[in-house]
């Protein structure tokens, strides 16, 4: 009912058991659109589909093409690398964890399966797939539109016929002279109406969040001889009331004896890229709640950015106690160095890596985590940062230890008790004969009678040893 409105995130379950399917399919189908694969090669079909899962669960041992095979061969296909994809395996040997990691694979699930582990682990993987993948893309957009801007900006400045942004040209009395058709439309004012008038009268702006009125700003620019930049911190009131945020700056005009003739505004509607920059301070404030580590870094591995919950796990109090450290700094060193040595550049050169480290902290304490480097290209596609994602997988070792010992008793258990069966029965054949050789005996044969009493009492101990197992 939760997703009522919202489309349904599609989950591919790749398994070669019927029984395996139905259970997985029963976990999750009430809360996402499931799609099944019984081998890793219809698994390859479906996931290149139009039908394309935004998640995959896959098994490792299937018929024709294992669940190893097929997750290498997502990763190599641009249209399906990015998908997250979580191996569901009965496998719990580090050697086949690290094999999966080094694949590509996101994670891993240990069967028997536990639904509440199930969803949270799908749940948290889309929802940082897809805020990683909306954050990099809004940077990238927000970053063009700046470089965009700067440009167009330039091209303002050198004929008002040329650009697409409002312009209003004034003379040395802070009076209008000129008006685009954007400005008109900005202002509601004609630029026949706006002739010969003070400039705060057709352009009026007031302070966005104090609404205090900004006074005009044509005085000051000329006073310093300076070319103001852009303020997206205003309001501009048309004459219909009409009120837009807007983005402005002026640029003095000089004649060839460099005194001044008047003023260049240049202003333009900015609600979508303030509505925009929202979206990203949204997406900040979520990854700043995240319970997990969720870093930036440069190609080096130094950190630059580190939220709220990674602060913590790290066991620091204030960024300022681990930024400008490198993110190999808080891998324990132990027999893995190599691997540690390797883990930027395998990064840089493969443009993801996940595994499993032991973090360290700044107490000296570690803690077993899942880590995911990955890497956020610049406009020309080539690497500039490294995002970082850390969980804490403590509870999940600890359950897979809690499992494994449970595990182990289980077949002890049956051990017994098949043991116990087997020596019930000669046992009663002893004392049923010891007791039937002790009543027939006459008073002459006490010391052999005194020896099968023994053996009786003991036979009775060890029966009675058995009942209780």
């Amino acid at each position: 009912m939760a997703n009522r409105g919202k489309a349904l995130k599609t989950v591919l379950i790749v398994d070669d058991s019927p029984e395996n399917l139905d259970i997985m399919r029963g976990i999750l189908s009430p809360f996402y659109r499931v799609l099944v694969a019984t081998n890793g090669r219809k698994a390859l079909k479906v996931a290149m589909s139009p039908s394309r899962p935004d998640l995959i669960l896959m098994d490792i041992n299937m018929p024709e093409m294992d669940g190893y095979e097929a997750c290498r061969l997502l990763k190599l296909d641009s249209r399906t690398s990015n998908i997250p994809i979580l191996f569901v395996t009965a496998k719990s040997d580090m050697e086949d964890e690290s094999r999966g990691f080094a694949l590509g694979a996101s994670d891993y699930l240990v069967k028997p399966v536990n639904p509440p582990i199930v969803l949270a682990r799908v749940k948290t993987h889309l929802v940082i797939h897809d805020q990683v993948n909306l954050l990099a893309d809004q940077i990238e957009m927000r970053t063009k539109q700046l470089e965009l801007r700067n440009i167009e900006l330039s091209e303002m400045r050198s004929t008002l016929d040329s650009i697409a942004d409002a312009v209003i040209s004034l003379d040395i009395n802070n009076c209008v002279l000129l008006m685009n058709p954007v400005a008109e439309k900005l202002t509601g004012w004609s630029e026949s109406e706006a002739h010969g008038k003070l400039l705060e009268e057709v352009f009026c702006i007031i302070n966005d969040e104090t609404r205090s009125k900004i006074d005009n700003p044509r005085g000051w620019v000329l006073n310093e001889g300076d070319i103001k930049g852009m303020t997206t911190h205003a309001l501009l009131i048309a004459r219909d009331g009409i009120e837009r945020s807007i983005g402005y700056s002026h640029s003095p005009i000089f004649d060839q004896d460099n005194n001044p003739l008047g003023d260049v505004l240049i202003f333009r509607d900015v609600t979508k890229e303030m509505e925009a920059e929202q979206a990203v301070l949204n997406q900040l404030a979520i990854i700043e709640t995240y319970g997990g580590l969720v870093a930036l870094a440069n190609m080096d591995g130094k950190l630059i950015y580190v939220n709220a919950g990674g602060i913590k796990m790290l066991g620091a109090t204030q960024p300022d106690d681990i930024l400008d450290k490198n993110i190999t700094d808080f891998i324990e060193q132990t027999n893995l160095k190599r691997e540690t040595d390797e883990l930027i550049p395998a990064a840089a050169m493969d443009g993801a890596w996940n595994g499993e480290y032991r973090l360290k902290r700044i107490d000296g304490t570690s803690i077993p985590v899942s880590k995911t480097l990955f890497t956020i290209p610049d406009a020309e596609g080539n690497p500039k940062h490294m995002g970082i994602i850390i969980m804490d997988i403590s509870l999940q070792k600890e359950s897979q230890e809690k499992l494994l010992v449970s595990e182990k008793l289980a077949v002890m258990g049956r051990i017994l008790a098949d043991v116990s069966h087997e020596i019930n029965n000669p046992l009663a054949i002893v004392i049923g004969r010891t007791e039937l050789i002790l009543s027939s005996l006459d008073g002459q044969s006490t010391p052999f009678k005194a020896k099968l009493e023994v053996v009786l009492e003991s036979a009775r101990r060890c029966k009675n040893f058995l009942g209780y197992v």
